[in-house]
């Protein structure tokens, strides 16, 4: 991104009160600002992608105070982007503006079939957000399992995990989310079927050899130990290993993919 181009956002967000959706801009004049992997996994999320311009503070009407330490600005945020799922390669301008260093971060959109983009620390629910206008927002259960479940090539999130059972999948967790689809859906043939085939048309569970099995997909959404059943089925668990809970779930036992 050119200085004319940094010039020309700087504009727009003036004009419009920083009603950009696309754009965020942040001051960073003391430091890297915190929990920039929001906007990281939010603008990876959107539609066409979006920019961090660093350096401008908000409350002066978006006044150029420029950036302290550009460098580290730059290495702090390619750490991050690599802590993201999947990784992200921004790109970075650096244009000098009204005397101050201006930082510019272009973080391209992902691959749909890699939706949502989330932060690993923080794992898909908490890491996972969207843009809403000019803000950014934390994902709702329903707009992650949305991305997911609507993958059109075979993903191994639609696997059952066999040594998992429908006592692993928080009730009312699947009954909020079927009021909200019904909403969305109303005439969808499959709302006049069981509760438990219900979640077979939507690849929550899987039937093998006759017994219902949470997919990996349903047990990262609806599961009550979501974070035990994702690490034990996509790293698999020690024998005998045991994880915090207040009871034992049979996700905390290796679990085996069909």
């Amino acid at each position: 991104m050119d200085h004319v181009s940094i010039l020309r956002l700087i504009s727009d967000l003036c004009r419009r009160h920083g009603v950009l959706e696309d754009v965020e801009a942040k001051a960073a004049h003391t430091g890297t600002p915190a929990d920039l992997f929001k906007p990281l996994s939010a603008f990876a999320n959107r539609a066409g992608g979006g920019i961090l311009l660093f350096g401008l503070d908000e409350d002066a009407g978006f006044k150029a105070v420029g950036v302290g330490n550009p460098r580290k600005l730059q290495e702090d945020l390619s750490g991050l982007a690599a802590q993201m799922e999947p990784p992200l390669r921004p790109s970075f301008s650096v244009e000098e503006i009204e005397g101050g260093a201006v930082v510019a971060v272009e973080v391209p959109e992902i691959s749909y079939d890699q939706k949502p983009c989330y932060h690993r620390p923080h794992r898909l629910q908490e890491g996972s957000f969207i843009r809403v206008g000019n803000s950014t927002r934390r994902m709702s259960d329903y707009e992650i399992f949305s991305f997911i479940s609507s993958r059109t090539q075979p993903m191994f999130d639609e696997e059952p995990i066999l040594r998992a059972t429908l006592q692993d999948l928080d009730r009312a967790k699947l009954e909020e989310y079927l009021v909200r689809r019904k909403e969305a859906r109303p005439t969808a043939p499959y709302w006049n079927l069981p509760f438990e085939q219900i979640l077979k048309q939507l690849q929550i569970v899987a039937e093998v050899e006759g017994v219902l099995h949470p997919t990996l997909a349903g047990l990262l959404m609806f599961g009550v130990y979501p974070q035990i059943c994702a690490r034990a089925a996509l790293s698999g668990a020690s024998p005998g290993r045991t994880f915090p809970s207040t009871r034992r779930s049979p996700c905390e036992r290796p679990l085996s993919m069909p």
